[in-house]
């Protein structure tokens, strides 16, 4: 005797979803994506004033290895921010989803980065 499958189960047990992957939802990536960029970004900008808090002087004159240590931890902080949406972008993109939107975000960090060492300056500030 021959059953009939319900319609919406395949020949091999699996369930069919109208065409949505299950296990792999874009949304859920994008949002835990988004929740990760925006904690990054809150953590590269708090590196980024104890960065140039670190990099300050006080009555100095000649302050240019203040400048290359302040430009270089600029654009690690702005180097490791750019991976997270990097990051979310090549996942995006292997598992078929839209990267484009993620791939601009870490182009617009890396222009970001890269204004950020261009204006770098070295503050002078003094606490007393």
């Amino acid at each position: 005797m021959h059953t009939q499958l319900p319609s919406s189960t395949l020949r091999n047990g699996q369930s069919f979803t109208g065409g949505l992957r299950v296990g792999r939802s874009p949304a859920a990536g994008d949002v835990v994506g988004a929740l990760v960029c925006v904690a990054a970004t809150i953590a590269a900008g708090v590196a980024a004033f104890i960065v140039s808090f670190g990099t300050s002087v006080c009555n100095e004159s000649d302050t240019s290895q203040e400048l290359v240590q302040l430009r270089l931890g600029y654009a690690v902080t702005g180097g490791v921010l750019t991976l997270f949406p990097t990051f979310f972008a090549v996942f995006a993109a292997k598992f078929r989803f839209v990267w484009m939107p993620w791939a601009v975000l870490a182009g617009i960090a890396a222009l970001t980065t890269i204004v950020f060492v261009a204006d770098a300056e070295v503050s002078a500030w003094c606490m007393f």
